[in-house]
């Protein structure tokens, strides 16, 4: 990422603005309101400079750059990045898309029926080789 960083000169905030201004792609951006990395008004900044205005931010409330330290914004991050890829498969940019979740029973039987299937995937290579 770094290298790329370099290479397609995306290490400065002007350069990024430059980067970004004629894009027509959608672009949803999520930022968290206690980052110390990335600020807030620069992204809302970057948005500005969209020449298409087809573009959005959210925020993650009550998160800092490691969305890992809290637990409940990384659900929420998750579950937005989601609804955002269902929002814009529809050609929209609002995140207010219902989906179902499964329940933890429907996660518990997934994760050992995946486990269950990895296992004897594994067993067949072995006795191939």
């Amino acid at each position: 990422f770094v290298r790329d960083c370099f290479e397609h000169h995306w290490d400065t905030l002007e350069s990024t603005l430059a980067k970004v201004a004629h894009t027509s792609v959608p672009l949803i951006a999520f930022t968290a309101n206690n980052d110390d990395w990335v600020k807030q008004d620069e992204v809302y900044g970057m948005l500005a400079q969209i020449s298409s205005g087809n573009c959005k931010l959210y925020s993650l409330l009550g998160s800092s750059h490691d969305l890992g330290e809290n637990l409940v914004v990384l659900r929420n991050f998750y579950q937005s990045v989601t609804k955002a890829s269902i929002a814009m498969d529809d050609g929209s940019l609002e995140i207010d898309v219902d989906f179902i979740e499964p329940d933890f029973e429907q996660l518990t039987i997934a994760t050992v029926n995946e486990r269950r299937l990895k296992a004897e995937i594994e067993s067949r290579t072995l006795e191939i080789a």
